[in-house]
């Protein structure tokens, strides 16, 4: 009896641990963050007339925010966020080491870029 329960509790386990796979977005398989793209750099990834939502999909993911504009145009948006940290033992005065990053790619109907936006603080 010992040895059924056994056999049933490790097969929950093996399941549970197969399904956690399952669950991953895939997120460390995108090739960048928007953390390591930068105002300088980012027009070597994201190519007007020539990038696709693919192409975009790969690099940083799926977008975090999505329009679909009525002329068939689709644009995606990806935040970074980056809060400062206060160490009052360093500086009396609270060091601001905050960044953000915002970039919005608009695809045309056929799901090549169009235009792209980049705000970098």
């Amino acid at each position: 009896m010992k040895t059924r329960q056994l056999i049933k509790k490790l097969f929950i386990f093996i399941f549970v641990i197969f399904l956690t796979g399952c669950i991953s977005d895939g997120s460390s398989s995108y090739e960048k963050s928007l953390s390591e793209i930068t105002l300088k750099n980012h027009r070597q990834y994201f190519v007007i007339g020539k990038t696709t939502k693919r192409d975009a999909f790969q690099v940083l993911g799926p977008p975090q925010q999505e329009t679909n504009k009525e002329n068939g145009e689709t644009e995606w948006h990806y935040f970074y966020n980056k809060e400062s940290v206060y160490v009052p033992v360093i500086a009396p005065l609270p060091i601001n080491l905050s960044e953000s990053k915002r970039i919005s790619l608009l695809f045309n109907s056929k799901e090549v870029l169009k235009d792209v936006s980049f705000v970098e603080k």
